[in-house]
C-alpha cells in the first residue's frame, strides 16, 4: 500500500475524525484501538506511515514504536499527543524512533502537511534503499551521481572498468573525458539516455542512465566500442551525418516510399582489434569505411557510429527481399574491396535492419532498439543479418521492470512458496520441493521464475530473496511437525550466487534449524549440476559445511549438459535429480532410456539415491521403477501445492497408509 496509514489510538473518537479526514485527503487508513492490534495490522499488511497516540493502555506508544522499530525500521512513525507528553516524546525523537510529533487538538492543515513530509521520508528512503541495493548487487559496473553530475559512489565493477573513481565527491567530467561539457550537462539532467565519454588512457566508455530518481542518476558504464579515437576519414571518404541520415528517412517518409535503416557492425572485429594493435585498427576501420564507401550507390547515405558500427540508410528498396538482396550485393562487394588490402582476414558484416514506416517513424523510434537487438546480435555465435526484433525490445524493458520490482519493499508479501511432493516407490510422500512464486500485483501479475530468479541472481536480488525461501521453508516444517504430521524433508533450490557470495549462509541456515526445531536431515538442498562444474573447489567447501550440519545434498538437472558421474565422487552429494529432457524423450527413444538406466546403476554404485522429476505420463513412471529410481516428483503425481493442500495430502497418505 504506498498511500497507507495505520492510526493507533485508544479513543474511537479520535480514530474516527483523524481517518475521516485521511480519507478524504485520498489516504487508504487502518485503524487499530491498542498496540498490540496495531502490531496485528503490521504483521499482515504493510504500512509506510504509521500515527500512534503517546498514552496508550497495556503498550505505551513508545513500547509499540520500539516493535516497530526493530521489526519494521523502514516505517516512518509520528507520534499524536497532548503538549504534556512533549518532553517524553523528545526522548524518541532522539532515538530516532519517531518522525515528528503532532500535537492535540490538531490543526488540519498542519497535520496533513507533516504526513505528507513523512510519506516523502518514506519514498526516499526506499529510493536510498533501492540505490543501496543496485549498486552493492549488481555485477554491471554502476556510478551514482546527483543532478548536477556530481560523482557520489561507484560499485566494484566501475572502478575495476575505470579505477579513478575512486575520488568521489568530484563532478565525473574531471574524471572522464567529455568533447561537450553542455552535452553532458543534457545527460546529468536527465534529458539524455546515454553519452560516450573517454577515460584516461583515452578509452570510450559508454553511460547509460539506469536509473533516475529524486537523488539523481544510477548510471551504468560499459566499453561499447573498441577503438582509442575516432578514426580521421580521408576527404574523399564521404559520410552522412545523424542528422542528415534523420533528414533523408523523413523525405522518404513524405513521399510514402518504402525505406530500410541498418545498424552495421564488422564480424570478430574486437579479436581483429586486439590482433592488430590500436594503431593499425584505426587504419583498419579507415579501410573498412573505404570499402563500405565504394559499396554504396549515389542513393543510399553511410553514417559512422562509433567503434565498428556504422548507420545505413537504403532508401531504393520497395520490400524486405529487397533489402536483403541489396545487403548480399553490398556485402559481396565489400569483401571483393578488402581483399587487396587484407588477404588473410575474413572480414564480413552483420547487423540489425529496421523497415520504415513498418518499424518505426523515425531515426529515433528505429535506432535505439536496433542498437539493442545489435547487441545481442553481436553475442550470437552466427553473425549474420536479422530484423529488429520488437519482443526482444519489450523483453529488455520488462525485465528491466522486474528487476525494480524486485528491490520494492513490498516484494516478501508478494512472495509465495508451493510444495511440490516428493512420493517414493510405494506412493507415499516422504518430501517436497519448495518452489517459489511471485505475485506482483501493479503491472506483470503472476511473474514465471524462469523469468525473474535469473533476473535476481544477475541484479544481486537473490541473495535476500534465498534467505527468505530458506526461512519460510524452516517454518513450514515446524508448523508440520507441530500439526503431527510425519517427518518430511523440504529441498530448496540454492543458486550459484548464493553459494559464492553469500558468505554467512551456512550460520544463517543453522541459526534457522536452531529457531525452529527442525532436524537438519529433514532440510535439503539442490544445487545445479552446471554451476558445480564451472566452481567445482568453491562447491566442495559450501558443500562439505552444509553436509556438516547433517543436511541432505541433491545435484539438480543431472544430466543436461555434462551426464558425467566422474566428479561425483568429489562432491559430498547425497542424491542427483534426473534432468527433466531426459524424463521428456524417456517414451521415444531407447538411447535415452539407455542412458538413465546407466545414470540409475552408477548412481547406486556410489551410494546415491536418484530422483526423477518432471513425471507426466505412467509410461514414464512405470518405466523409471523398473530402472531402480528410487524418488518420483511431476505433474502425474501431485501439481505444486500450497502448504494447507500439501498437509491434506500428506495426511490422507498416512491414513490410508
Amino acid at each position: 500500500m504506498q498511500q497507507a496509514i495505520l492510526l493507533v489510538d485508544d479513543e474511537h473518537s479520535v480514530l474516527k475524525a483523524l481517518k475521516r479526514l485521511f480519507c478524504r485527503h485520498g489516504y487508504h487508513v487502518v485503524t487499530a484501538n491498542s498496540g498490540r492490534e496495531a502490531i496485528e495490522q503490521l504483521t499482515s499488511g504493510a504500512f509506510p506511515v504509521i500515527i500512534t497516540d503517546f498514552r496508550m493502555p497495556e503498550m505505551s506508544g513508545a513500547e509499540l514504536l520500539r516493535v516497530v522499530s526493530d521489526r519494521w525500521p523502514q516505517t516512518i512513525n509520528l507520534v499524536l499527543s497532548g503538549y504534556t507528553d512533549f518532553k517524553s516524546v523528545v526522548e524518541l525523537l532522539n532515538e530516532g524512533l519517531a518522525f515528528r510529533f503532532l500535537e492535540k487538538p490538531w490543526d488540519e492543515t498542519d497535520i496533513l502537511q507533516h504526513v505528507k513530509d513523512a510519506f516523502d521520508a518514506f519514498h526516499q528512503q526506499q529510493q536510498k534503499n533501492e540505490r543501496d541495493q543496485l549498486l552493492l548487487g549488481s555485477h554491471s559496473a554502476l556510478i551514482e551521481l546527483n543532478k548536477n553530475g556530481i560523482l557520489q559512489r561507484a560499485n566494484a565493477a566501475a572502478l575495476v572498468l575505470l579505477p579513478e573513481l575512486a575520488t568521489t565527491e568530484q563532478p565525473l567530467h574531471r574524471l572522464v573525458n567529455s568533447s561537450e561539457p553542455e552535452v553532458f550537462l543534457r545527460f546529468c539532467q536527465g534529458e539524455l539516455d546515454e553519452l560516450l565519454v573517454w577515460d584516461q588512457q583515452q578509452k570510450p566508455v559508454l553511460l547509460e542512465r539506469y536509473l533516475s530518481d529524486d537523488f539523481g542518476h544510477i548510471v551504468q558504464l560499459s566499453h561499447e566500442v573498441s577503438v582509442v579515437d575516432e578514426p580521421h576519414f580521408p576527404p574523399q571518404v564521404q559520410l552522412a551525418s545523424e542528422q542528415a541520415l534523420a533528414a533523408a528517412l523523413h523525405d522518404c517518409l513524405e513521399m510514402h516510399r518504402c525505406c530500410s535503416l541498418i545498424v552495421l557492425g564488422i564480424s570478430q572485429y574486437d579479436a581483429l582489434n586486439d590482433l592488430l594493435g590500436f594503431r593499425t585498427a584505426d587504419q583498419l576501420i579507415v579501410s573498412i569505411t573505404e570499402a563500405l564507401v565504394q559499396s554504396l550507390n549515389t542513393t543510399e547515405k553511410l553514417c559512422y557510429l562509433n567503434g565498428d558500427r556504422f548507420l545505413l540508410l537504403l532508401s531504393d528498396v520497395d520490400s524486405e527481399q529487397g533489402v536483403l538482396q541489396r545487403l548480399e550485393q553490398i556485402c559481396q562487394a565489400f569483401q571483393a574491396a578488402m581483399s587487396q588490402q587484407y588477404k588473410m582476414k575474413q572480414i564480413k558484416l552483420f547487423g540489425v535492419y529496421g523497415m520504415a514506416p513498418d518499424d518505426g517513424l523515425t531515426l529515433k523510434e528505429l535506432l535505439s532498439p536496433m542498437r539493442l537487438c545489435m547487441t545481442h546480435q553481436a553475442k550470437s555465435a552466427r553473425q549474420s543479418f536479422c530484423r529488429f526484433d520488437e519482443q526482444l525490445v519489450k523483453d529488455y524493458r520488462r525485465n528491466f521492470e522486474i528487476s525494480r520490482a524486485l528491490l520494492q519493499p513490498e516484494l516478501e508479501q508478494q512472495l509465495q512458496l508451493k510444495f511440490q511432493p516428493k512420493m517414493n516407490r510405494d506412493g507415499k510422500i516422504v518430501g517436497a520441493e519448495a518452489l517459489l512464486r511471485w505475485f506482483e500485483p501493479q503491472k506483470h501479475g503472476w511473474v514465471s521464475p524462469a523469468v525473474f530468479v535469473p533476473i535476481a541472481e544477475r541484479e544481486g536480488q537473490i541473495l535476500d530473496i534465498g534467505r527468505w525461501v530458506l526461512a519460510k521453508a524452516c517454518q513450514q516444517l515446524a508448523e508440520w511437525q507441530q500439526a503431527g504430521c510425519s517427518p518430511l524433508s523440504i529441498a530448496v533450490n540454492l543458486s550459484g550466487r548464493q553459494l559464492k557470495e553469500d558468505v554467512g549462509l551456512v550460520p544463517f541456515i543453522a541459526e534457522l534449524l536452531a529457531q525452529y526445531q527442525v532436524a537438519p536431515s529433514c532440510l535439503g538442498f539442490e544445487l545445479t549440476e552446471t554451476y558445480l562444474v564451472q566452481d567445482l573447489q568453491h562447491c566442495q567447501q559450501q558443500m562439505l559445511r552444509l553436509r556438516e550440519l547433517g543436511c541432505t545434498l541433491y545435484i539438480d538437472d543431472f544430466g543436461c549438459g555434462y551426464s558425467s558421474l566422474s566428479y561425483l565422487s568429489r562432491l559430498p552429494a547425497d542424491a542427483i535429480k534426473l534432468d527433466k529432457s531426459l524424463i521428456d524423450e524417456l517414451e521415444s527413444s531407447l538411447a535415452v532410456q539407455s542412458m538413465v538406466r546407466n545414470i540409475i546403476r552408477m548412481s547406486h554404485d556410489l551410494k546415491l539415491l536418484v530422483v526423477a522429476e518432471g513425471i507426466e505420463t505412467s509410461f514414464q513412471l512405470g518405466l523409471l521403477k523398473d530402472m531402480g529410481c528410487d524418488l518420483f516428483q511431476g505433474f502425474l503425481l501431485a501439481q505444486p501445492l500450497a502448504p494447507k493442500d500439501f498437509s491434506q495430502l500428506a495426511f490422507q497418505g498416512e491414513a490410508e497408509g
